[in-house]
């Protein structure tokens, strides 16, 4: 697993980028002890190796303010572009332990579907990557997209009161932006306990599209999910044009 933890780099925001974009990429393999001084949550940012994540990142850390930033992890996650086909992807991705079932269902993933979505699949697998680490991780793990950005007037403080909340009984899954809570779908930012998260893995078969699979089966239509109110959200997306997420099935391209 390729994840590293940037507090220092973090709590120097005239460092130049390419000194970060060089720590993004830097693999400290095996399990990270977090220490984060919140011990009961850990926030982390799945990633890409390409320039279009790398351009979100910088621009997450440019809007976000310091206390949430010197705790946020970065998770290095698949980049679909780096395999000729789906099915090599499937086979010779080491981000996470699949099934065979699960690979079954990632070499024709969505199944169902007519044309083969690599970047979907990317996109799923990182998401499952990070429940394995969250499995692990006592307390909550706040997971976040690269496109997230902190909403005004967010601190970790506020984070930390909305990502545990025990509004509507005992929530394991909050959603921490709002379209998953109206018509629309999207996982820029949620919250999972560390035993959902060992559920969500048992539940989750790569057979349908990962944000399709959180807001139909798990949550906010059962017990397990919480929408906070959209007031206390806090995050939002922040697509740009052409940018169509961490499928990245194209890329901000300079005019």
């Amino acid at each position: 697993w390729e994840v590293t933890f940037l507090s220092a780099v973090l709590r120097t925001p005239t460092m130049p980028f390419v000194l970060l974009s060089a720590v993004l990429c830097a693999a400290s393999a095996r399990h990270l002890a977090l220490d984060l001084g919140h011990p009961e949550v850990t926030i982390m940012m799945l990633t890409t190796n390409t320039t279009l994540s790398r351009d979100r990142v910088s621009g997450f850390l440019a809007k976000t303010p310091a206390d949430i930033r010197s705790h946020v992890h970065f998770f290095t996650g698949v980049n679909h572009r780096d395999y000729t086909q789906q099915i090599e992807m499937v086979d010779q991705q080491n981000l996470a332990e699949l099934s065979s079932h699960q690979k079954a269902n990632g070499k024709v993933f969505p199944p169902g579907s007519k044309e083969r979505s690599p970047g979907a699949f990317a996109c799923a697998l990182g998401h499952y990557a990070l429940w394995q680490q969250a499995s692990k991780t006592p307390g909550w793990t706040v997971v976040l997209e690269d496109d997230a950005r902190v909403l005004p007037g967010m601190s970790m403080d506020k984070l930390l009161r909305v990502a545990t909340s025990n509004q509507g009984g005992s929530p394991e899954f909050v959603w921490l932006e709002g379209r998953p809570c109206g018509p629309g779908f999207g996982t820029a930012a949620y919250a999972v306990s560390q035993t959902f998260a060992r559920e969500l893995l048992q539940r989750f078969r790569f057979h349908r599209v990962v944000d399709h699979f959180l807001i139909q089966e798990v949550a906010p239509r059962n017990a397990h999910g919480v929408c906070p109110p959209f007031a206390d959200m806090p995050f939002t997306h922040g697509y740009k044009v052409g940018d169509q997420g961490l499928e990245g099935e194209s890329e901000i391209r300079s005019s």
